[in-house]
């Protein structure tokens, strides 16, 4: 299938303007998309950050430390 003349001709019937309101829509269409689309202003659900920060403190832990959670892990692990 072939397509005939450009996605203006479509709207515009090759008059090379768009109509304000197909403009407007466009518009709101791309400020809903835009998070989206953006990488810089993702934000990270809750659950992301909790397990973040988790891994953050574990890395910090000393050799002792880690074998205690290790521990405390296993005993929840247990009861569960």
């Amino acid at each position: 299938m072939r397509h005939k003349g450009s996605i203006e001709a479509k709207y515009t019937t090759n008059k090379q303007t768009l109509p304000e309101s197909l403009i407007s829509e466009m518009q709101e269409a791309f400020k809903r998309a835009e998070p989206y689309l953006d990488l810089e202003r993702f934000t990270l659900d809750e659950t992301e950050k909790q397990r973040q920060a988790a891994m953050s403190k574990i890395a910090q832990l000393t050799p002792e430390s880690l074998e205690q959670v290790l521990e405390l892990l296993q005993k929840f692990m247990e009861v569960g």
